[in-house]
């Protein structure tokens, strides 16, 4: 805790009376009285580093956000801000912090910033994944991890989350916890005057520093199409006899030609309708959830061999 939070926590649980203790006296104390460091416990060799250029690396984190909606429920923020710039490129809060809600958390990110060289996060589940790890393969981008239990290697988002932390969640509004939505739309204003305000280290805003490299952006060629790719899970199944595969609890209707064969499939989590598989020329086909009810009505093919029932074998 710093100065300010530990007061703030003496006077909720009414060891201090509001006003008797001042944030200096605090600093004062902690300054008088370090906390206490294990000699047997090995320094970690930690050095300032900066990326040299705007996307060259990316931070990202989750951090608890508050209970919203009726009945409450956690929120959890992720956000990721460019190393050099200091630029949050995304920022938003989430009801499920998972594999999934942070590919959409990074798809806006590249959408509106461009592609970043390296993305440097923690080895929580919804960054240490085949897919994530597969998505950023497909961008060019290098996924690093930092070491087990040692978030302060991030050292420029943690920062920011303790910004947020202190001049955003403290000072919530009744107002803004009424839903996910509405606590994004304040987050949205927030993170817009972070990005205007001059950063102490930079000596500038983040937005100016991220602008100043605009022109050496990397961004996904194609439009909407080549990032919906780009940013689809691929995975493998094998059509069951009944021309049906199974995705996230789901069936859909496969051609019939490809029962028992194994099979590529690229979806977007979450969504029915952006279901496809690879053909064998290589050529995408969407895929429809199964209608069973339909099924019974539509016309099977009939079979391309025929039975001459007027034969017998041979002796009879």
């Amino acid at each position: 805790m710093g100065a300010s939070t530990m007061l703030e926590k003496l006077v909720s649980d009414g060891h201090v009376a509001r006003g008797e203790l001042s944030v200096a006296t605090m600093q004062r104390f902690f300054k008088r009285n370090p906390a206490p460091v294990d000699a047997q416990s090995p320094v970690k060799d930690r050095r300032a580093f900066e990326s040299a250029r705007v996307n060259g690396i990316w931070q990202a984190d989750t951090l608890f956000g508050p209970y919203v909606g009726h009945p409450a429920r956690r929120s959890f923020l992720q956000a990721i801000i460019d190393d050099k710039s200091r630029k949050v490129v995304a920022a938003r809060f989430v009801e499920r912090d998972n594999a999934a809600s942070f590919q959409l958390t990074l798809r806006a990110a590249v959408s509106s910033h461009g592609i970043p060289e390296k993305l440097f996060v923690d080895n929580g589940g919804p960054y240490k994944n085949e897919q994530l790890s597969l998505i950023c393969g497909g961008l060019g981008i290098v996924l690093c991890h930092a070491a087990v239990r040692d978030g302060a290697a991030k050292g420029k988002i943690e920062r920011f989350n303790r910004t947020l932390r202190m001049r955003f969640l403290s000072a919530l509004s009744a107002e803004a916890t009424e839903s996910l939505e509405s606590l994004n739309v304040a987050l949205v204003r927030w993170v817009s005057s972070y990005n205007a305000s001059v950063h102490s280290s930079t000596k500038c805003s983040p937005n100016e520093a991220h602008a100043a490299e605009a022109d050496q952006l990397r961004f996904v060629q194609g439009g909407q199409v080549a990032l919906d790719e780009a940013f689809r899970n691929r995975i493998t199944r094998k059509v069951a006899n009944d021309a049906t595969v199974r995705v996230d609890h789901v069936l859909y209707d496969a051609p019939m030609g490809m029962v028992g064969e194994k099979i590529e499939i690229r979806f977007t989590p979450g969504r029915t309708d952006d279901v496809w598989i690879v053909m064998p020329d290589d050529t995408p086909r969407r895929l429809v959830p199964t209608d069973k009810h339909a099924n019974t009505q539509a016309r099977r093919a009939k079979p391309t061999y025929t039975i001459d029932f007027g034969a017998t074998q041979e002796g009879e």
